[in-house]
């Protein structure tokens, strides 16, 4: 299976998204003695793992309502 395959949304990712059930990850990438960052990921569980989805590296995006955050999820993974 492709990575494109694999990183559909299910129904049930769908479904925890629009009811609320995900969180911001902010994460920061060490370079030498600096670091890069912040980057933002969505993290949604999915069956019994943990999925996560970058959402970009704009602080404004922690600040997206639900609906906002699926459209962008849908249009990074082609769906």
């Amino acid at each position: 299976m492709s990575k494109k395959q694999s990183a559909k949304l299910s129904p049930e990712v769908i479904k925890r998204i629009l009811s609320g059930q995900y969180y911001i990850e902010e994460k920061y990438i060490p370079k030498g003695s600096t670091k890069s960052g912040p980057y933002y990921y969505l993290r949604v569980r999915d069956g019994k793992s943990l999925r996560s989805f970058y959402l970009g590296k704009a602080p404004s995006v922690v600040r997206l309502p639900r609906e906002k955050v699926l459209e962008i999820l849908k249009s990074r993974l082609g769906e």
